[in-house]
């Protein structure tokens, strides 16, 4: 997938997990690499940031607006994907999904999940999703207490896109510390044939000469050069924007945490969130199945069995996006209603408030 993100339709993890089985091997520690270039805007002011998290520091870039609302999102990277994800290189002003929130008024910490971009790559066989998780919700809790000179955030927003959406929906339901979940390339269900497709595209990340030089243990994945489009984008996405995934977005990650974050697609576990849930998925997006991903109301009546009521669960299937939403011609339609349903999630009464913006 020559593209972006390289996360998976939650269901992808299933598969994922063969690949994880084939790959027997020694692992060792491997430092924390250095931070990434501040992405600048002119409507917020931008620091990358280290959070101390077990196993070591998940590294991110913190953006605060000049007017906030006191609101905070947490954007969590998904599998050999960066944070860039939501921060994208080139024509920011369109596919900038962090640019956005800042202009809406909500703060962003976009996040590398561990293994992956400016955050520590321990042994990859002690990666998990649940340690994942559980690093987010000490962000939360420092987010929410005010840390090196942060101020503190009332509210705090967490998502993520396909691997870090079902971390997101982990920490959601099992700390129950954040006001609202946005799950980004997730769905209960999941092409299995395009699924096994996408992970045939996986390579040893040592082999690949753009992460030679971090001395990672053969159990780190990256993608073929190349690749990423097949899988993640869709037909319309503009080259510009695709030519530089290979280089500045895709990154490293660990099959090891397919395994226990296959849990945030089998119940109860998404049934414990207990506030506002968003589902975000490209029509076009060939990791999930097909007739879910078709249209707002039917990703709706696929998902809603797996949410319970307090989850007021709202989707968006954007028309011709594939499974990296951030980067379709119109990605604006999901930057708009996710800073809507922010707005909505946080202020609207729990029996009304309309949500026009996500229809």
């Amino acid at each position: 997938m020559a593209n972006v993100a390289v996360n998976f339709c939650a269901g992808a993890w299933r598969a994922v997990l063969v690949v994880g089985a084939a790959i027997t091997v020694l692992l060792s520690s491997v430092p924390a690499v250095g931070h990434a270039e501040q992405p600048r805007s002119e409507s917020a002011s931008c620091e990358a940031t280290s959070w101390p998290v077990p196993l070591g520091a998940m590294g991110g870039t913190l953006c605060q607006p000049s007017r906030s609302t006191g609101a905070i999102v947490i954007l969590l990277s998904g599998a050999a994907t960066s944070s860039r994800y939501w921060d994208w290189p080139v024509q920011p002003q369109t596919y900038s999904f962090r640019r956005a929130l800042n202009a809406a008024g909500y703060a962003t910490l976009a996040l590398d999940l561990l293994g992956t971009g400016t955050s520590t790559r321990p042994p990859s066989m002690a990666v998990t999703s649940t340690l994942q998780a559980q690093g987010v919700h000490e962000i939360v809790t420092a987010l929410r207490n005010g840390s090196a000179g942060h101020p503190e955030f009332r509210t705090v927003i967490v998502g993520g896109v396909s691997l870090g959406a079902g971390v997101a929906a982990m920490a959601a339901s099992t700390y129950h510390d954040v006001d609202g979940v946005l799950l980004q390339g997730f769905s209960h269900s999941v092409n299995p044939l395009e699924t096994l497709r996408a992970v045939a595209t996986f390579v040893p990340a040592f082999t690949d000469p753009r992460f030679f030089d971090l001395g990672l243990d053969p159990g780190y994945l990256t993608t073929r050069p190349g690749t990423r489009a097949a899988s993640f984008v869709g037909p319309d996405t503009d080259p510009v924007v695709l030519g530089v995934d290979d280089a500045e977005v895709a990154d490293t990650f660990s099959p090891v945490e397919m395994g226990d974050g296959l849990t945030s697609t089998i119940p109860p576990l998404t049934s414990n969130i207990d506030v506002p849930v968003l589902i975000v998925n490209g029509e076009l997006d060939l990791l999930c199945a097909r007739a879910v991903c078709a249209s707002n109301s039917s990703l709706t009546e696929a998902e809603r069995p797996y949410f319970a009521p307090a989850a007021r669960l709202r989707t968006l299937v954007v028309p011709k996006a594939g499974h990296a939403v951030t980067v379709a011609p119109n990605a604006t339609r999901f930057q708009n209603c996710t800073a809507a349903w922010i707005d909505w999630a946080t202020t609207a009464p729990v029996d009304g408030g309309s949500l026009a913006a996500c229809a």
